[in-house]
């Protein structure tokens, strides 16, 4: 049996509920197509045919791949961020560095912004230069959980730090 035509939910690449956007591909004509099925009248306003439903999923990639450059154009413009303010820091020796009542204050704050265990990992990484693994088997969990809380305790640390 030959297909007459096909019906696409393409309301998830909107961010819309379910099959709030149907798109009506078929080879027929649109009058024809109305004609055998009277309900799509009411229904589709516009039937794409096999062409035009293969430039618009062209068309949908190349949007796609251009927001996830801009995506990862955003993260990396947060890393050099990041970088440089830990930069800001750098020509200044040791000695000044740890005398800094201004840097210890900033540093005092964004630790005190993070939750008890997350802090904890956090430290436990960054200063006492313990690894995912080690901190996972003190505490007798998963690394990628520690990974993750680490990370997300970092990302608020940086944003606090500033």
């Amino acid at each position: 049996m030959k297909k007459i035509c096909e019906i696409y939910d393409i309301s998830k690449e909107y961010e819309m509920k379910e099959n709030s956007i149907l798109v009506c591909v078929s080879d027929l004509d649109k009058d024809k197509l109305y004609t055998v099925l009277p309900e799509l009248k009411a229904r589709f306003t516009d039937v794409f045919n096999s062409y035009e439903w293969q430039q618009y999923l062209e068309i949908n990639k190349l949007y796609n791949r251009n927001e996830a450059k801009h995506n990862m154009r955003e993260i990396r413009q947060s890393k050099r961020v990041e970088t440089d303010a830990l930069m800001r820091y750098e020509a200044d020796t040791v000695s000044e560095i740890l005398n800094n009542s201004e840097l210890k204050g900033k540093i005092e704050f964004a630790l005190s912004t993070l939750s008890p265990l997350p802090r904890k990992r956090f430290l436990m990484h960054y200063s006492e230069h313990l690894t995912y693994r080690q901190i996972a088997a003190q505490e007798s969990r998963n690394v990628k959980t520690i990974y993750e809380s680490v990370q997300t305790a970092r990302k608020k640390f940086l944003k606090n730090f500033e």
